[in-house]
């Protein structure tokens, strides 16, 4: 059975997890995908950056980092045989619900990619329309 970590839902974000990790420079390994995560007007220290694989509406969580203070995270562990969607969450005030969220590509058309892979840039934003569910393995 999988557990419901994640939803976008029509503007707003619902995070049930933390993840840990962190962000690096330099060359990517071979079991990764790293890059910047971007906040206009703010910092996206902290923000919580996934990647998973897509079946459906459902994201099958692969690895997870935290963004360091330049926004850069490193996300290692990962299969290069398979595609991830990078996406990120921010809780800004600490409240416990994130306030902003990114995917790389876009959120309507999420770009898929295998490891080793860099420069996965990508920029938050207030809310989404975005509907998708992230599950973790058991």
């Amino acid at each position: 059975m999988k557990k419901n970590l994640f939803a976008v839902l029509a503007g707003s974000l619902v995070l049930a997890m933390t993840a840990c990790g962190g962000g690096s420079g330099g060359s990517v390994p071979g079991d990764a995908i790293q890059g910047k995560v971007s906040l206009p007007g703010g910092s996206a220290k902290g923000t919580q950056v996934i990647a998973c694989t897509l079946e459906g509406d459902n994201c099958n969580m692969g690895g997870t980092a935290e963004a360091g203070t330049d926004g850069s995270y490193r996300i290692t562990g990962l299969k290069s045989s398979l595609k991830y969607v990078v996406l990120g969450v921010l809780d800004a005030d600490g409240d416990g619900q994130p306030d902003y969220g990114g995917v790389y590509g876009s959120a309507s058309n999420p770009s898929q990619i295998s490891p080793p892979k860099g420069n996965v840039d990508f920029t938050l934003s207030a809310g989404s329309s975005q509907s998708l569910s992230l599950n973790k393995p058991e």
